[in-house]
């Protein structure tokens, strides 16, 4: 059997829980009451308090958010994605910062931070879709690759058809060409070649890696790119090398630094998070595949593995209210997908 070359694990990685950890926990301190907040705001009042608040203190640069459109804005289109995205930022974080502090497996943040970005995603696919009409000629370019990494969380807890849904969207906004291509890195663009490769769609191949390395950077979608060719292999012997040096590449994408914002996971969010590896596993097992043991630093955890079927994953009471008030104000999933492919 051909062995496979490893990049080996980076070293600062291993040392740099505590600090994500603490970094993390004080984040979510200083956003969730703000964030909250401005998401209650909407429930109660169907606008945006950035909206209610702009409308009371005009400001010129920011008029253009007022100004009448056709069709007109419904009142989740301004801010609320972002809201909606800071708040699952905030729950996957406080969900990794779970499992490896207290080595378990929580349902209730995990569910919270792929439904917040199921709903973010919902908005931006809409807003996406109306910008040529309401504004002839020109279209807008905002999304970002990294929320192919929500799409594959949605089928490791099991929410298969809300994620194949999402991903199929994903798919057609791509051809449309509504993704800012500089938003690309290597693991997310994995995701989005493996998850298009399961659900029959056309490939989707974008560089990830940058178009120049920095001294210490190494390639990463070479690597990635090994996964995907044998991820459907039935020899787990042979996969299980692509997989251990996909691990090496996600502790080189997980570090901080000067130079973090050219890496997937520099932000923080992701770190002990194998979401490559784990999407593999849950993509086999629904194609009747068995997975290889892998012994990694990355998989040594309780997010390491698959959860338990048994975990009933739901949106929580926040944002089902939010939920609600976008169905009162015309929110229609049928009608964004028929926007799509009707």
């Amino acid at each position: 059997m051909k062995t496979i070359e490893r990049p080996g694990i980076n070293e600062k990685w291993l040392k740099s829980w505590k600090t994500v950890s603490r970094r993390n926990t004080q984040w979510i301190k200083s956003q969730d009451n703000k964030n909250v907040a401005t998401l209650s705001f909407y429930v109660a009042h169907g606008e945006a308090k950035q909206i209610a608040e702009l409308k009371a203190n005009p400001v010129k640069e920011l008029m253009d958010l007022l100004a009448p459109v056709t069709p007109p804005r419904k009142g989740y289109e301004s801010f609320i994605n972002h809201d909606l995205s800071v708040y699952g930022s905030t729950r996957l974080s406080e969900w990794e910062i779970i499992g490896i502090d207290q080595q378990r497996w929580d349902s209730g943040p995990v569910a919270s931070a792929f439904y917040a970005t199921y709903f973010e995603q919902m908005i931006a696919f809409y807003t996406h879709l109306l910008f040529p009409m309401r504004h002839p000629g020109k279209t807008i370019q905002l999304m970002g690759f990294g929320d192919f990494s929500f799409t594959a969380l949605g089928f490791i807890i099991g929410r298969c058809d809300e994620a194949s849904r999402l991903a199929r969207l994903q798919f057609s906004a791509f051809t449309k060409r509504y993704y800012n291509l500089l938003s690309a890195r290597p693991i997310s663009c994995f995701i989005a070649r493996i998850l298009a490769d399961y659900l029959g769609e056309p490939p989707v191949i974008v560089r990830g890696d940058p178009t120049h390395f920095f001294k210490g950077e190494i390639a990463a979608d070479p690597v990635m790119h090994g996964l995907f060719n044998e991820w459907r292999n039935p020899d787990t012997d042979v996969l299980l090398q692509h997989c251990l040096a996909a691990c090496d590449i996600h502790t080189h994408q997980a570090i901080t630094g000067t130079k973090s914002y050219r890496l997937e996971f520099g932000n923080g969010q992701w770190t002990r998070i194998p979401i490559a590896i784990l999407l593999v596993f849950k993509l086999r097992i629904l194609l009747g595949l068995s997975n290889p043991e892998v012994d990694h630093p990355l998989m040594d955890s309780v997010l390491g593995k698959l959860p338990s079927a048994d975990l009933v994953y739901r949106p929580d009471d926040l944002l089902e209210s939010v939920r609600v008030r976008m169905k009162q104000d015309g929110y229609n999933e049928q009608e964004i997908w028929d926007g799509y492919f009707g």
